[in-house]
Parts: structure tokens; sequence; C-alpha cells
């Protein structure tokens, strides 16, 4: 279990730091640092050139990512089969990172073909959206196989109180809700960087001197982006002070996601004040990643536990219900 645990927590943070890249070379301008896929310049061994040793750094994070991950879905269903919350995520995500790595194929060709431009927007929010949902699966799968194997029988507890479950089911609830609001921001981000409407509004926080500029096109745009990420941090302030008094276990993940979000606003700011500067853009790509992940996180260890009078380690290990009748144990 501890080989799995390791491999698990390895392929996360190697898809994370896949984005991590991939915002780098979004920074950089080097999506076509590399006119050809999966060599470079008909080369393995890429030239010695800035763009293409970041699009090239890119695809080589994203191999090692796809390697763990076969080796810890095939460890998975080895050694974890019983355990289905932990195995299907990689079952789904197998076949997903590599849908991941032919669009990241298809960004390439369109970003050097002149007449498909027009696609790269919507390219770009499908490739984030998709890394972020296979981000996802791994954090949830990863979450699931750190919660502790059962030892021995737990000595009964009492039921929690009834105010103590509606605490609880509150805290879940707020999870799933900012872990959707910051999806949502994630990809109204994607589609501004794919129009290029970063810099829309020259200042930050304000938009032309105010909060209510005149809008239209690129402005609109960008406009629909700071409100969704503002909306979306009031959500997790609420849940953040939910997770706080309920002192249950998604409360250190939700402080972290507090955190980071705030962070990730400040570079937001950066990006506007620094004319989208390398690092800035770099850094707001990776923080969305790192936002999103804690939320998952403390999602899916949010779930209250049934009034069954067993603590909530003995309920950790319980099958987890998932639509049609079946469970993921």
């Amino acid at each position: 279990m501890n080989l799995f645990r390791r491999l698990s927590l390895a392929t996360t943070l190697a898809t994370i730091g896949t984005i991590g890249v991939g915002g780098l070379v979004r920074a950089t301008g080097s999506g076509d640092g590399c006119p050809d896929w999966p060599r470079c310049f008909g080369r393995w061994i890429p030239p010695l050139q800035k763009h293409a040793l970041i699009e090239y750094s890119h695809r080589t994070v994203g191999a090692i990512a796809i390697a763990l991950l076969i080796v810890t879905a095939v460890v998975a269903v080895a050694r974890r089969r019983e355990r289905r919350a932990v195995v299907v995520p990689y079952a789904i995500g197998t076949p997903l990172i590599l849908v991941q790595a032919a669009l990241g194929a298809i960004v390439v060709k369109v970003k050097t073909t002149p007449d498909l431009r027009f696609l790269e927007s919507a390219l770009v929010t499908v490739h984030i959206a998709t890394a972020m949902t296979l981000v996802a699966l791994l954090v949830f799968a990863t979450v699931r196989a750190y919660r502790p194997a059962p030892r021995e029988p737990e000595a009964p507890r009492e039921p929690e109180a009834p105010r103590e479950r509606a605490a609880s089911a509150a805290v879940a609830r707020l999870a799933r809700m900012s872990a959707a609001g910051v999806f949502a921001v994630i990809l109204l981000g994607a589609i501004v960087r794919g129009e290029h409407a970063g810099l829309a509004f020259p200042d930050w926080p304000l938009m032309n001197g105010t909060l209510f500029p005149d809008l239209g096109g690129r402005l609109t745009l960008h406009y629909v982006h700071r409100a969704g990420v503002a909306a979306a941090g009031v959500l997790l302030a609420v849940f953040l002070v939910r997770a706080l008094r309920a002192r249950g276990p998604a409360r250190t993940f939700a402080v972290l996601a507090g955190a980071l979000y705030v962070a990730q606003a400040v570079v937001g700011g950066l990006q506007v004040w620094t004319r989208l500067a390398a690092p800035a853009v770099t850094a707001h790509v990776l923080l969305s990643a790192l936002v999103w992940s804690s939320l998952i996180a403390a999602a899916t260890l949010a779930r209250p536990a049934p009034a069954t009078g067993r603590s909530l380690g003995a309920v950790a290990r319980e099958p987890l219900p998932v639509a049609g009748g079946q469970e993921w144990t």
C-alpha cells in the first residue's frame, strides 16, 4: 500500500506539474516552439533554442505523468482491485490523459496552421478542462488511498447530534459548490487567454478606473472573468468559515484552498501590472491547479458521517455510493 500511495501522489504532482509547465509555454509564447509532434523539428532531442526547449519540456513532463499514471493504474488493479474508489479514477484517467496528449498535439497543429487559428480558443479551453478533470480524478484517488486501512474494530461512539450532522452536510455541500465555482473561473480564464483578452483592462482591481466600465467584445469577456473570480471567492470564504467551525477532516485543505485563492487573485493583478510577464502568467496557471486540487481534496474528505454511532475513521473506510445504486469502495 505504501508503494501505491507514493505512486499515486507522484502521479498527481507530475500531472499538476505538467499544467504548470504548460502555463510557462503559454506565457512565453512557446506553443509553436516545436512545429511538429511528438518530435521537435523532426528530432527526439530538440534544438538548443529557447522556445523549442520550453515546449519540449512540457511534452517531457507530460510523458513522465503518462508513464506514472499507467504504472499506478496497473498497481491499483493488481493490489487494490477491491477498492473501486481508488481503481476507477485510474481506469478513467488512463485514457483521459492520452486524450489530453492528443489535444496538445492538435493545439500545436492549429497554432501552426493559419487557416485553423479560429479553433485555438475553443481547443485551449477544452485542453485545460480535460487537464483539470484529470487532476480531480487523481486527487480523489490519492486522498482515498491515504485513508488509513482498518486495523481493529473501533469502539462504538455516540451518533452525531442533528446540529453536528447538519454542519457536516453543509461543509460537504459548500466544498462541492466552491469546487464548481473555481472550475468555472478556470474555464473563463482559459477563454480569456484563448481570446487574448488578458489586458482588455489596463488596470487592476479597477477596470478603466471603475468597477462598472463600459463593456463590449473582449472587455465583456474579461469583466465576466473578474466577476466570476469575486463570486467564487465569496463562496470559498463561506466554505472556509463553515469548515473551520465544523472542525472536520476537510479543514486543512479548506484553509489551504483559501490561502492559495488569495495568492491567485494577487497574481492575477500582477499579470495586469506586469503586462502579462511570463512569471506572473505561469504562477497564475499553476495556482489555479493547486486551488482546484485543494478543493477536490476538501470535498473528498468532507463527506459527513451517517448517524450510525461509528467514528468518522470507520465511515471513511466505507464504500462511497455513486449513481445507479452501485458503490465505490
